[in-house]
């Protein structure tokens, strides 16, 4: 996976600070992000109510025809979708929402310094009958923005705790994956997954280490979605010199 070229500063100080946090120098408030514990792993999630937002992610997705081609899965995060920016407004919105949910999950996790953030940013345009294995993303704090979830959905958000529920085939549904080795074998509550069924417009925000999968979906409709990397680098560390190499 390339790294992102676009930078950006991020200063976080002790809760209570005047300025706790400040991205290039200007004060920023955060998304309403909620959390959630599951395995112990901080998950959070929030719904965008900006139709601007959704209905330009869409048109984006309309008017760019690589996305539809099935090949595409499997070099989508080879291109950074911040480099569209321009052209895409609703991208630079996106961004600005999954920032202050990445943000809102440092704090959570008293996290404090000066950093410098690459952003990468990918689609997952799955047609029917598409799925994605189990993976993990080479990046800090990772997330999902979901476009378009195709079909009614009647469950709750989350399932968890039920050991039948893992087995049954729910179409579409991200599955996250209990990061403790073997949980399975000594967890008496069952807890070792979540199940996400996902609405439109909602995003999710959680450690990159934490392996995930999504079930096929069977819908006529395309099931969209945009992944975000966060790799944060402590300021300090970044400033050091580098040197190139080629094997």
């Amino acid at each position: 996976m390339p790294l992102a070229e676009e930078l950006n500063e991020l200063r976080l100080e002790p809760c209570g600070s005047p300025h706790s946090e400040t991205v290039h120098g200007a004060k920023k408030l955060g998304a309403s992000w909620e959390h959630k514990l599951f395995f112990p792993t901080r998950v959070m999630t929030a719904h965008s109510d900006d139709p601007s937002m959704l209905d330009g992610l869409r048109q984006l997705f309309r008017s760019e025809d690589r996305y539809r081609d099935a090949k595409f899965a499997e070099i989508a995060d080879e291109e950074n979708m911040m480099d569209y920016a321009a052209r895409y407004p609703a991208i630079a919105m996106l961004k600005k929402f999954m920032w202050d949910g990445m943000v809102s999950w440092l704090r959570a996790e008293d996290i404090t310094g000066e950093f410098v953030v690459q952003v990468q940013v990918f689609s997952n345009y799955s047609k029917k009958g598409a799925y994605v294995p189990a993976h993990n993303h080479e990046a800090h704090v990772s997330g999902v923005y979901y476009v378009d979830i195709p079909g009614k959905c009647t469950n709750d958000i989350f399932v968890q705790g039920d050991s039948r529920r893992y087995w049954a085939q729910d179409p579409g549904v991200l599955i996250l994956h209990d990061p403790r080795f073997n949980s399975s074998l000594v967890e008496l509550a069952n807890n070792t997954y979540v199940k996400m069924f996902p609405r439109s417009g909602m995003g999710i925000i959680f450690p990159s280490y934490l392996w995930h999968s999504v079930t096929p979906h069977f819908e006529d409709q395309d099931r969209i979605s945009i992944a975000f990397n966060f790799i944060i680098h402590p300021k300090a560390r970044f400033a050091m010199p580098t040197e190139k190499l080629v094997l």
